[in-house]
């Protein structure tokens, strides 16, 4: 636990995750993939701890501009998907294992995929603190100081050292 910011007696872990969705709405659309990784309390990534998971449903309710957006082909992605409970139970149980403290999430436009992962994945959501990280904001917040700084995600991963790979 050297690379942990201790909080009381508690281990703080950060979680970036990013989700791909068939919508906008999380109580219509269905939610097709996860991507989570694990990083300490300074932001730096833990190797050896990502998941991704491509999640499937009984019946998909996407829209034609959400599978542009994402490039999911439903039929390919059904064929290799977790079932959506099953998967809830497995990240779950994976984030339990790392840490009985929640950990804080964080992702560009982070409200977004939590309230997917609220609505679709309950188990995990519980996994999570009520503390989010905003990566977009805090670009934004830094183009408007710096104009040099370039907006994007990769602008921030390159400013916070996150190696490539890291990337949702």
């Amino acid at each position: 636990g050297a690379f942990m910011k201790k909080e009381g007696n508690k281990h703080m872990y950060h979680l970036a995750l990013d989700t791909e969705t068939g919508g906008l709405d999380p109580h219509t659309h269905s939610l097709l993939s996860i991507g989570l990784v694990v990083c300490d309390a300074k932001f730096h990534v833990i190797h050896g701890l990502e998941m991704e998971v491509f999640l499937g449903h009984q019946r998909y309710v996407v829209t034609g501009e959400a599978l542009s957006v994402n490039r999911i082909d439903v039929r390919l992605h059904d064929g290799f998907a977790t079932p959506i409970e099953e998967a809830d139970t497995r990240i779950a149980t994976w984030l339990e294992a790392i840490s009985q403290t929640p950990f804080i999430p964080l992702g560009w436009n982070i409200n977004f995929d939590l309230k997917f992962i609220k609505q679709k994945l309950p188990k995990t959501f519980n996994r999570l603190s009520y503390h989010a990280f905003d990566v977009e904001t805090i670009n934004l917040l830094a183009v408007s100081r710096d104009k040099s700084i370039p907006r994007g995600l990769q602008s921030v991963a390159n400013h916070l050292h996150v190696p490539e790979f890291a990337l949702p």
